[in-house]
């Protein structure tokens, strides 16, 4: 009886498993940021992952030019894959990560939907710019 039980919980451990994470990185091309904003998201076989975000801030403007500054923001969390669904869960609010674009030429960023994957999963829109998955460390 007991080798019955043991049995079963071992099969509906193994079907609730959903597989090994493999570590996934992605970046923003600058053709689609000018140069003005940079995102990176790593995700990490452990589960764990890494959202850097860099915009840029005008700080003063002359006949010289424009002067610009850059924030920077990094935001940790986890993720899971089940089947071709990639879900990530940030340790910080929407609002507290929007942040860094207050008062910034890229304020509208915020009206858009934070992280979005792609069928393929090999693209992520981070505030609706294609981030392109780039090398894998397994």
């Amino acid at each position: 009886m007991s080798k019955v039980i043991l049995f079963i919980i071992s099969l509906v451990l193994l079907l609730s498993c959903t597989g090994e994470l493999t570590t996934r990185n992605y970046k923003s091309p600058e053709k689609f940021t000018g140069g003005f904003n940079d995102f990176e998201l790593n995700l990490g076989k452990n589960g764990q992952l890494e959202l850097l975000i860099e915009t840029s801030i005008e700080e003063s403007q002359n006949e010289a030019g424009t002067t610009w500054s850059t924030r920077q923001k990094r935001v940790t969390g986890n993720w899971t894959q089940k089947d071709q669904t990639i879900k990530c869960n940030f340790n910080e609010s929407k609002d507290s990560i929007d942040i860094i674009f207050k008062s910034s030429p890229f304020e509208t960023f915020t009206e858009r939907e934070l992280i979005r994957f792609n069928a393929k999963l090999d693209t992520v829109y981070i505030y609706g710019l294609p981030c392109i998955e780039t090398d894998n460390e397994n």
